[in-house]
């Protein structure tokens, strides 16, 4: 008599856990560029892609800023530079037109730097309107625009060799000072006598003219002043002030300082770079920057080629040193992970690293087995197999009688 026997096996995975020239002044206006606003499209790192037309530099950075009085005659244009821009093209007109400002132009350049110093005279107690906009090969980006009057010719600095009084006493920044704030806030000693003051802020650019590239200009009634252009890190600037009297003008003090290093890159401390067996849910950390508040990162699933973060898979901005990835990541994908600190002025230099996540936990399908599920006339001796699970480093293999009971 044939005994026909039922075989009831199993197999459990074992996985390792844990995973200028400047354009002439003219009488009239030359025709105005007409051009759609363009769309900024942004790269995972933060640069605008080649293709595009650089975007309009930002309205906060304009010096003189919108509605500023007492600007000299002669004043410098500074703006913010513009990622991708190869040059700039700025317009000054005077408030003629209440329907268009800029009817009649002034004055237009083409700088290639992001300041430029009117080598024109303006008229005294006018209201001009000023605009400035970037380019590259692909074309001009929008404008920014603003308005400023100058002062009264009541205000004007007294002719040369009319020098009177001493110099002023410099509060801050000091001569020599060093980590200066981005913006910072310049100030002296008030000279009761004066009926204003003149400054003027330059990069240290030349060595035997400490004020050839003059990014400020400013005079103001009381003896303090905050720029309204944005410094740049880790650069060396001069800068000067002298009072004003009725009689004639002080000499200048000049001081020079430096301002504070650009964010450092933060140390990334976990996952350790090229760690394995990650939770598909990670625990992010990383060091303390100083100065910062707060931090960027990026998760990006590994490409087979190209820019690594070109597929970003998450993103953030968070105050805190460390964060934990709630919607989870894919199992057993390599991931590029980076983080770079803000304070609010600047952006720091990315920190990049990578990891690995766990391979998936879950038990083997029972529609993979050999023999399969319930088969009658099974080979003796029989083979058994299974789908191979990417990460297992082992297999638990039962076998056992169905008696029926």
């Amino acid at each position: 008599m044939r005994v026909r026997t039922a075989i009831v096996w199993a197999a459990v995975v074992v996985l390792l856990a844990v995973t200028t020239a400047a354009l002439p002044a003219c009488q009239s206006a030359p025709p105005p560029a007409t051009a759609t606003t363009p769309v900024q499209v942004t790269t995972t790192d933060g640069n605008a892609e080649a293709d595009t037309v650089p975007a309009a530099p930002a309205q906060a950075s304009l010096t003189p800023a919108d509605g500023s009085t007492g600007v000299i005659v002669e004043p410098t244009l500074a703006w913010e530079i513009v990622t991708g821009a190869t040059g700039y093209e700025i317009r000054i007109a005077a408030d003629s037109d209440a329907d268009d400002p800029f009817a009649e132009i002034d004055y237009g350049a083409s700088p290639d730097a992001n300041t430029y110093a009117v080598p024109m005279q303006l008229d005294y107690g006018t209201t001009y309107h000023w605009r400035v906009r970037a380019i590259n090969a692909n074309g001009s980006g929008p404008w920014a625009t603003a308005s400023f009057t100058t002062g009264d010719e009541s205000a004007a600095p007294p002719p040369a060799g009319s020098e009177v009084g001493l110099p002023l006493i410099v509060l801050s920044p000091l001569d020599g000072a060093t980590d200066v704030a981005n913006r910072p806030t310049f100030s002296w000693e008030d000279e009761v006598t004066a009926t204003r003051y003149e400054l003027i802020i330059a990069e240290d650019t030349d060595p035997d003219d400490p004020f050839a590239t003059i990014i400020h200009t400013a005079s103001t009634t009381t003896s303090s002043h905050s720029a309204e252009v944005l410094l740049s890190y880790g650069t060396t600037y001069n800068w000067r002030v002298r009072p004003v009297y009725s009689s004639g003008t002080g000499p200048w003090e000049v001081s020079s300082f430096t301002t504070e290093a650009l964010l450092s890159a933060p140390a990334l401390t976990s996952p350790p770079p090229g760690d394995t067996n990650v939770s598909v849910v990670p625990a992010l950390s990383w060091e303390t920057v100083e100065g910062a508040i707060d931090y960027e990162f990026v998760i990006a699933e590994m490409p087979l080629q190209g820019d690594p973060f070109a597929d970003i898979d998450r993103d953030a901005t968070t105050a805190h040193t460390n964060h934990t990835v709630w919607s989870p990541l894919n199992f057993s994908t390599e991931y590029n992970w980076r983080v770079r600190a803000r304070d609010g002025v600047g952006i720091g230099p990315w920190a990049t690293s990578s990891f690995t996540t766990e391979a998936d936990l879950s038990m083997l399908s029972r529609d993979s087995f050999v023999p399969a599920h319930a088969v009658t006339d099974a080979p003796l001796p029989p083979t058994f197999g299974w789908d191979e699970v990417f990460g297992a480093t082992g297999y638990e293999f039962d076998i056992s009688e169905d008696t029926g009971q």
